[in-house]
């Protein structure tokens, strides 16, 4: 008797663990059936707001891309621009300097134009008092630095000179003429009691004419020069 209860207890305990096992495991299948089942109700919620989303504003993606060109597009012509209007600028500012720079240089124009006075230069036969061109004439200033040089005409050369003291120089004769050696001293002043007009007087060259007298000593000379050769030979010999 005391067998058949230990047999039957043992029985109704493997029966209660394993109905106690069967709970259990269909309480785990049951959770995760429903975590999957939320799982898939999430992800279709979402997806169907997401489809309620692009088919509101089909073109949200194209038009956010359409802004981002829109503002590199912007961004590039307002740089050709700012290009464009620095370039006006810069003209005017150019322009303006320019402006300044020629005002400046023709108040240092003028005021060497005012301070310069005029001078004529002449170069005239000393017989006849003619003019006379083809000679090269030279000014230069107390310093001696060359301030003008030409080349004579039969009118007079006229120049601008600053106050000072200057020398006339000729450094070519004109044909038929000797080189006038002398320097021709003038003085500018800018009370205009200087030499307004400078005149250089040339002299004919001289050509001596073959005479019958002067034929005549070329040959005594040529005889005596010939005389002491032979002399001079004829006495070598001997020696």
């Amino acid at each position: 008797m005391n067998k058949v209860l230990k047999y039957m207890f043992v029985f109704f305990s493997i029966l209660v663990l394993v109905n106690t096992v069967n709970v259990y495991a269909y309480d785990q299948n049951k959770t995760v059936t429903l975590v999957k089942n939320d799982t898939t109700v999430k992800r279709k919620i979402e997806s169907t707001e997401t489809k309620k989303e692009e088919s509101k504003n089909p073109y949200a993606d194209v038009k956010e891309e359409n802004k981002e060109q829109n503002k590199e597009e912007n961004k590039e012509e307002s740089k050709e621009e700012n290009k464009e209007q620095n370039k006006e600028e810069n003209k005017e500012e150019s322009k303006e300097e320019n402006k300044e720079e020629n005002k400046e240089e023709n108040k240092e124009e003028n005021k060497n134009t005012d301070s310069k006075f005029e001078v004529s230069c002449l170069l005239q036969d000393k017989d006849n008092k003619e003019n006379i061109d083809g000679a090269v004439l030279i000014v230069k200033d107390e310093t001696g630095k060359e301030v003008a040089r030409w080349t004579t005409t039969k009118e007079a050369y006229k120049l601008k000179l600053n106050s000072g003291k200057y020398t006339l120089e000729e450094a070519t004769a004109p044909t038929g003429y000797m080189l006038q050696n002398e320097k021709i001293e003038f003085l500018v002043n800018s009370d205009k009691t200087g030499d307004s007009e400078v005149t250089m007087f040339n002299t004919r060259a001289v050509n001596v004419p073959i005479t019958d007298a002067s034929v005549s000593l070329y040959t005594i000379g040529l005889g005596i020069v010939g005389l002491f050769i032979g002399v001079y030979k004829l006495r070598k010999s001997f020696i």
